[in-house]
């Protein structure tokens, strides 16, 4: 996704595909509903949470054909993910937050299974406004194991802000054995979500 910032409004527009088990539940979805229930099908993929007064809008509707990847293009303004402190601007860059409520009750007596093999790769670039600089970004973060992967990056790049979070269960499964490994991987995705990047007007 290509993000900017005008009046503290985020404008982008982007691209979502997908692929799989999760396409074939979209399809199901969406092809069993009104046009009007289903464009809010592809808005609510697009972007997640928004209020009446935020605009998104879908401008490539997906093919829907099992055959191929399902594919949204999409653009958005958004007032509700940025909120200003005398000179700071605080912004939300990723309002899917990809699993963060998905902790493992310790207690459960079997292993989680997805039904599927699971790969989540967000990627966004926020252009710098003109006259701020960066003053903080969240925290990176990068667990590999063989069973799972979170890999969080956030980097500055000449006036752009370059975000990309990739989890990956390969075999679509956590065994009960690891849920104390994959809850502090959680615990710690959590604490990136809920941070902020913030960008300060220059004096």
């Amino acid at each position: 996704e290509a993000l900017t910032l005008e009046n503290e409004i985020l404008k982008g527009e982007g691209e979502l595909v997908m692929n799989g088990e999760a396409k074939k539940g979209v399809l199901y979805y969406s092809t069993n509903v009104k046009n009007e229930d289903q464009k809010k099908i592809f808005n609510g993929l697009a972007v997640s949470s928004y209020s009446n007064t935020d605009k998104v809008e879908v401008i490539q509707s997906p093919a829907l054909d099992r055959d191929i990847p399902l594919n949204v293009k999409y653009q958005y303004s958004l007032g509700n993910k940025v909120s200003r402190f005398e000179n700071d601007l605080y912004i939300d860059i990723d309002w899917n937050k990809a699993f963060q409520d998905l902790s493992m009750e310790e207690d459960r007596a079997t292993d989680y299974y997805f039904q599927r093999k699971v790969k989540t790769r967000t990627v966004k670039k926020l252009k710098l406004p003109a006259g701020y600089s960066v003053t903080h970004l969240p925290s990176d973060m990068s667990k590999v194991f063989d069973d799972f992967t979170f890999d969080v990056k956030f980097r500055q790049i000449d006036n752009e802000i370059h975000y990309q979070n990739e989890i990956v269960v390969p075999g679509g499964i956590v065994k009960k054995n690891r849920f104390g490994v994959w809850n502090e991987c959680i615990k710690e995705l959590k604490q990136i979500y809920n941070d902020q990047i913030v960008i300060t007007r220059k004096q």
